[in-house]
């Protein structure tokens, strides 16, 4: 499985980060006085009824846009006043959903006076991990020697098992549950040829709980 971290602004609200609606004044407070535009990411850790709804910032890389299944490591931008280069948390088996014509997905189901958010991808709650505290020095964690981010909101990361080294990293200093984090441990694993198996009628009419514990997509 294709292993992906995103950069976002940090989440100076109080309570545990990108888990509420904003509304719409204080959407407008962080988009002025964060390092990156917008603040659409306020909600990537929110479970909604077992699904999780995260946002991408433009020019995410089409790498992630296949449909297939991946990892999604969270990182706050270097850039920001307080609480930059963090790792805060981890996001397995997620996956790409359309963008209806040429536009980002809307996010239905706020609270009436929430801003009006877009998101991009899901994946099931019970595979998303949201850090008690975040892990600090994320690119020196994250990135190969002499590997640097780039421009892009966007990174593939290719360093051997780094997915399972983050988890275990944020278990060892007790930053995640760590049943949870077991439990998501064992799905970093899963290969694209295992998934699509999983995912086949056939087997899902047999185990109809079976899918590496995948959702399909919500109508709201």
């Amino acid at each position: 499985m294709r292993i992906f971290a995103v950069r976002l602004n940090p989440d100076p609200r109080r309570g545990p980060w990108y888990s509420s609606y904003p509304t719409q004044r204080e959407y407008d407070n962080i988009h002025r006085n964060a390092a990156m535009n917008g603040f659409h990411e306020a909600v990537n850790y929110l479970d909604e009824d077992g699904l999780i709804r995260g946002y991408l910032p433009p020019r995410h890389l089409r790498a992630m846009r296949t449909g297939d299944p991946f990892v999604l490591i969270t990182v706050t931008a270097a850039g920001a006043e307080t609480y930059g280069d963090l790792i805060t948390g981890i996001q397995v088996q997620c996956q790409y959903r359309a963008i209806i014509d040429g536009h980002d997905l809307p996010r239905l189901g706020g609270p009436p006076n929430a801003a009006a958010l877009t998101f991009h991808y899901s994946c099931p709650s019970r595979l998303s991990l949201l850090f008690k505290r975040p892990l600090e020095n994320a690119r020196a964690l994250l990135l190969r020697r002499n590997q640097n981010w780039g421009q892009g909101p966007t990174i593939e990361l290719t360093t051997k098992n780094i997915a399972e080294h983050v988890i275990k990293q944020a278990m060892k200093e007790d930053r995640v549950d760590k049943a949870a984090a077991s439990f998501a441990l064992v799905h970093t694993s899963v290969n694209i040829v295992t998934y699509k198996m999983w995912q086949s009628p056939a087997i899902r009419s047999i185990f109809p709980s079976t899918g590496g514990e995948v959702c399909q997509e919500k109508v709201h």
